[in-house]
């Protein structure tokens, strides 16, 4: 049986610097890990929805539907009778939307895939750098503690540890989450996995996992990465200064991590705006919050998750997802970019209901916008997941070779996020 060690040898970069740049050469960047192939695969049977794909239409009817919901969806501004032509896709998006409703409903729409987000052994692997440290009250071990904000799984703060308390020094951000039953520490630990092996320029960087024992008995885990000032993509997005010109240069440094990530076939499954921040100091991008992330070594998923705004027409549909759900995403926020919100924002049901059943291509065809990007946007936002383009191949389309593009983009670094610290991160 293997040793935690030789466990977390197949996903942690290698420590030998020759090996990491023939890697590198390998995969055509300087950024590798080892080759995910080198990980035993487990085999399993793909679960009920995955062979079935997307729901009849006939399957459900509107007075199936909550009484609640029922209500909410006649205050949308979608017709009755397309309604009730593609009731698979309003049921699944209102259950998405209003689960309490859907609690003691005798019908469930929304399928979660009976494989793990991650392999068994990837989370062993991590288990082995999560470190178990009595560290409450929180100021045993850091000083100038600020509370940042609160997201939907926990609460993330700014602090400076102590000195000699932690292996690292300087401001970060620390992530608190509920780290008790199955399913919390299942989804702690692969968000700790795939921070801690995924080292990017364009990502945030882990420095640390502890797990925090409190006097009532129960456990918190804290998930310490850099801190950086500066601000969300999503404050830009209000500031509305953005020009195409440095539209084109987020994405491509969003599509260099996207890279990174697919080429390991790991999905973030959450790109949005709110999880893309901008250094003030440094003028260069970060991926944040991988919370949903999931490695597709092993096939397709069928589920739905992410933000409504943002999510593909194939989940909503619940057909089986890959990497690609990403480019999608992607090609929401540069919508959101070009037009200061994300598609169809004044309702999140209608938003689902034309993504699912429409798309966004038309939408595109109206936008105020250069040809190229038109084209760009075009190719991302495919109803077919099987014909968008890869991160690699969209990194050469030509609206991205612009010259200069880097320093249009520190002239709205300058005008955004100069003097504004990072109040809304979400890790």
């Amino acid at each position: 049986m293997e040793t935690e060690n030789e466990v977390w040898k197949y996903h942690l970069p290698s420590k030998n610097t020759d090996q990491r740049r023939k890697l590198a050469r390998n995969r055509s960047t300087e950024y590798s890990l080892l080759p995910i192939s080198t990980v035993p695969q487990i085999s399993r049977p793909l679960c009920r929805s995955s062979r079935e794909g997307r729901l009849s239409s006939s399957s459900f009817e509107f007075d199936d539907l909550p009484i609640k919901v029922q209500e909410a969806c006649k205050k949308s501004c979608l017709d009755p009778a397309r309604m009730e032509l593609d009731m698979d896709v309003i049921w699944v998006a209102t259950e998405f939307l209003m689960k309490k409703y859907f609690i003691h409903s005798p019908r469930k729409t929304i399928f979660a895939d009976s494989k793990p987000v991650v392999a068994p052994m990837f989370i062993e692997a991590t288990q082995a750098i999560v470190e178990n440290k009595n560290l409450l009250p929180i100021e045993k071990s850091f000083k100038s503690i600020k509370f940042l904000t609160e997201g939907g799984f926990g609460s993330i703060y700014k602090g400076k540890p102590k000195k000699g308390k932690l292996p690292f020094n300087g401001p970060v951000a620390i992530k608190k989450l509920l780290h008790n039953n199955r399913k919390e520490i299942e989804r702690n630990l692969s968000e700790i996995g795939f921070l801690a092996i995924c080292t990017h320029p364009s990502i945030i960087k882990f420095k640390g996992a502890y797990v925090v024992h409190s006097p009532n008995d129960t456990e918190e885990v804290w998930i310490i990465t850099e801190f950086i000032e500066g601000g969300v993509l999503s404050d830009a997005v209000k500031s509305g200064k953005l020009f195409q010109t440095q539209i084109a240069f987020i994405i491509k440094e969003l599509l260099s991590a996207l890279q990174f990530l697919h080429n390991y076939n790991y999905a973030h499954r959450d790109i949005k705006s709110s999880n893309i921040l901008i250094s003030s100091a440094t003028g260069t991008i970060k991926l944040i919050d991988f919370g949903l992330c999931a490695d597709f070594t092993s096939g397709p998923r069928v589920e739905i998750v992410g933000s409504s705004f943002w999510i593909p027409p194939e989940m909503i549909q619940q057909r089986p997802h890959n990497c690609s759900v990403d480019i999608w995403s992607m090609g929401v926020c540069i919508i959101e970019m070009l037009t200061g919100n994300p598609p169809y924002h004044q309702s999140r049901l209608y938003c689902m209901y034309k993504v699912a059943t429409e798309g966004l291509q038309q939408l595109v065809a109206g936008l105020d916008a250069k040809s190229d990007v038109k084209d760009f946007l075009s190719k991302c936002l495919s109803m077919d997941p099987a014909s968008r383009p890869t991160a690699t191949e969209l990194l050469q389309h030509p609206w991205l070779k612009q010259p200069y593009l880097d320093d249009c983009f520190k002239i709205l670094v300058k005008q955004v996020f100069l003097t504004k610290s990072v109040g809304d991160l979400n890790i």
